[in-house]
């Protein structure tokens, strides 16, 4: 593809498309699409009528499918914003996209044409992110040791105040304070890594030192700024 091609909206437009497709999974599984149209009229809605369950639906999506189709469906939304010049209007938009998005026409309605209103947070993020940490045996970090349970706190308060120079083990599933624990690539400051930091590390160092991407996690990672050391 030539540098003039990636100013072609056509082009670009095309490229997402099909990037859509290759996806290996529906970003909007069909079963939860299917609870959402069982409930909706057969009509499409209007502007303001967005059901309850949708909202519901879409928390529950794993992070992954959220943050994805919450982007996908933001730019469409401000492309809509522009029809006056673009000549998108929402049925444009449907029928030139929806193909890969493979959503319910109602369902695209919404979420385009009222998508400020369809988006309450990601219930499930914290799960996703708690098994991709234990996975690489990595500490939590900061922000998930706020989030915790709150109760599990209060147990660990009690318990330290109670067995005051006690050398026994904290309690079960209770954050450990993040001073208590040797510094990582999740606690300790982030240091830009030099230009010529890179010839001398061996393949399989590169590969240790970028092991806390492998999951997919890093969209997900940045939106509560925990940035992996030596990323740039």
């Amino acid at each position: 593809m030539d540098e003039t091609d990636l100013y072609d909206a056509s082009i670009i437009a095309s490229l997402f498309k099909e990037w859509i497709r290759e996806l290996p999974e529906d970003i909007f599984p069909k079963d939860a699409q299917d609870r959402i149209t069982a409930q909706l009229p057969r009509e499409l809605p209007k502007k303001g009528s967005i059901t309850q369950l949708l909202r519901d639906e879409l928390q529950h999506l794993p992070p992954f499918n959220y943050y994805l189709l919450f982007a996908i469906t933001c730019h469409l939304s401000l492309l809509l914003s522009y029809e006056t010049k673009n000549r998108m209007t929402l049925d444009n938009l449907y029928r030139c996209f929806n193909q890969s998005l493979k959503l319910d026409g109602r369902i695209f309605h919404t979420l385009v044409g009222d998508w400020r209103q369809c988006w309450a947070g990601c219930l499930t993020e914290n799960d996703y992110l708690r098994a991709e940490y234990d996975h690489l045996q990595h500490p939590y970090p900061q922000f998930m040791q706020q989030k915790s349970n709150e109760s599990l706190i209060v147990q660990a308060d009690e318990r330290a105040i109670s067995s005051s120079g006690s050398s026994a083990p904290a309690a079960p599933g209770v954050f450990t304070p993040e001073l208590q624990r040797p510094a990582t690539s999740h606690t300790q400051p982030y240091h830009p890594a030099k230009e010529t930091d890179e010839f001398w590390l061996s393949p399989n160092k590169k590969l240790q030192r970028s092991s806390s991407d492998v999951t997919g996690m890093s969209l997900v990672r940045a939106s509560f700024n925990v940035t992996p050391r030596g990323s740039s």
